[in-house]
């Protein structure tokens, strides 16, 4: 953080010193002793390698330091850990969710790749996923 509370970040650029809008904390807040973030949570945030600045948007073609960019529920880029599930959304991200299509046509391929989903996401995901029929129970 030192380069830009002094203003020095911007010197590579060539351009006057110029102070920045904010830095954020969020992952070293998750990661704080007082915080209530689970144990394994918290591992897994200091385990990951990270990246330097100029490596960064390499996580939005692949893992890079143990990270990768997905898209988040709101449509824009989101940084996570590369844990199996992310990677799977990742998948998800660029096959079902890329569809720019009528709901109808999401339907079409999500049936025509159902075994292949359901596997992918009891293998990969937090939990078991258990289908249950629209109409049933």
């Amino acid at each position: 953080m030192w380069p830009y509370i002094t203003e020095e970040w911007v010197a590579e650029y060539g351009a006057q010193p110029m102070p920045f809008d904010g830095v954020l904390f969020g992952s070293w807040a998750m990661i704080a002793k007082e915080a209530h973030t689970s144990d394994s949570v918290k591992e897994l945030l200091i385990q990951a390698q990270g990246v330097n600045d100029d490596k960064w948007e390499q996580t939005y073609k692949g893992e890079t330091g143990g990270v990768l960019t997905v898209q988040s529920e709101l449509g824009e880029p989101i940084h996570k850990i590369a844990t199996r599930a992310i990677k799977l959304r990742k998948e998800f991200d660029e096959t079902v969710f890329k569809l720019k299509l009528a709901k109808d046509n999401h339907q079409a391929w999500l049936n025509a790749n159902a075994d292949s989903v359901v596997k992918k996401l009891d293998r990969d995901f937090a939990k078991l996923w258990l289908a249950q029929k629209k109409y049933c129970c």
